[in-house]
């Protein structure tokens, strides 16, 4: 039984991060993106910072997964934690996912060179259970600011 509900569970994630990246279909689309830009600041290695990878096409719990991640390290750490949203698809974004290792839709807790991936847990409450992921979010960093 244990075993279905993780496959269940996995299958659902697995087929958000299909959704959220499938390619545009045609030039036009691409035109009529509209095209967030995000100010990044620079995160120097021993800092603890929080990124969320992503493509140009996002559905709702993409879009959800950046808005309440992004809230929670304003709500809890002021600007002490840095929030960094990257888009894969373009040049900016490409270099910061191939310099720490990944390919799709990702939340990760960063420090020196450490990567804490709650990229499912994000996705499967974002929008079910917001708090959850904050607290989550909160979770995962607090160990990493102590060391």
């Amino acid at each position: 039984m244990k075993f279905i509900n993780v496959f269940i569970i996995s299958l659902a994630v697995t087929a958000t991060f299909v959704v959220c990246n499938k390619e545009k279909k045609n030039t036009a689309d691409k035109e009529t993106t509209k095209k967030e830009t995000v100010e990044q600041s620079p995160v120097e290695a021993s800092q603890v910072a929080v990124y969320y990878f992503h493509g140009t096409r996002r559905c709702a719990t993409c879009q959800a997964v950046e808005r309440v991640s992004r809230s929670a390290v304003k709500n809890f750490y002021d600007g002490e934690i840095p929030f960094a949203s990257y888009n894969i698809e373009e040049e900016e974004g490409a270099a910061k996912a191939k310099e720490v290792g990944i390919t799709s839709s990702t939340l990760l807790i960063v420090r020196d060179g450490e990567k804490i991936d709650i990229t499912d847990e994000a996705f499967m409450n974002a929008r079910s259970n917001p708090q959850k992921l904050k607290e989550l979010i909160k979770e995962k960093i607090e160990p990493l600011k102590e060391s």
